[in-house]
């Protein structure tokens, strides 16, 4: 690989023939589990020497870690995992078969391979309203909900009042606990 004429310089690298450049991962066209495009690789991500994983260029711009790699060929890479940042852009439908849009973006906590939901749009000059995860059927070449259209977003809205709810209690104990030590301070002072 990189012949005879490289001066070996170092301490830790006795054969170069048994390393791998990183470059040689630059161009290399990126698979999912399945067997779908994601991209090709256009840089690659070092860590104190070590790869941590590349970067590919496809229909979005993705950092895919190396312990999701599977295997590897001189023009191909494959991954152990299907991208979930995959589906957005995919079309929504509900259990009556009826078009709410696309996904638009999704709802995660990490930077793991999960979500907590998406994001959906119907045009582009609509807001975007959440579905939760538990509201989805499937989630592969579309996303299929497990309600009628108007059930699942009246659950996605339940469950944001519910988290406004439980913010605004613990700020009103919060509030409570702070004036009831206000008033036993006042009490010792008198």
């Amino acid at each position: 690989m990189f012949g005879k004429r490289v001066d070996l310089i170092s301490r830790n690298v006795g054969d170069l023939d048994k390393t791998k450049k990183a470059s040689s991962y630059i161009g290399k066209i990126v698979y999912s589990k399945k067997g779908e495009v994601i991209g090709r690789i256009y840089d690659v991500i070092l860590k104190k020497g070590v790869l941590m994983g590349v970067l590919v260029r496809g229909k979005r711009k993705t950092f895919i870690g190396k312990e999701f790699f599977a295997s590897e060929s001189k023009e191909a890479l494959m991954l152990k995992i299907e991208p979930v940042t995959s589906i957005i852009g995919r079309q929504v439908f509900d259990s009556l078969g009826k078009r709410i849009g696309k996904v638009s973006g999704l709802k995660r906590k990490s930077n793991t391979n999960t979500y907590n939901g998406i994001f959906v749009k119907k045009s582009i000059y609509r807001k975007a309203f959440e579905i939760s995860k538990k509201d989805i059927d499937v989630a592969k070449k579309t996303v299929l909900l497990k309600k009628p259209h108007e059930k699942a977003v009246a659950s996605a809205q339940a469950a944001a009042r519910k988290t406004r709810t439980k913010v605004k209690k613990k700020k009103s104990k919060k509030t409570s606990k702070t004036s009831s030590k206000s008033r036993t301070r006042a009490r010792k002072k008198k």
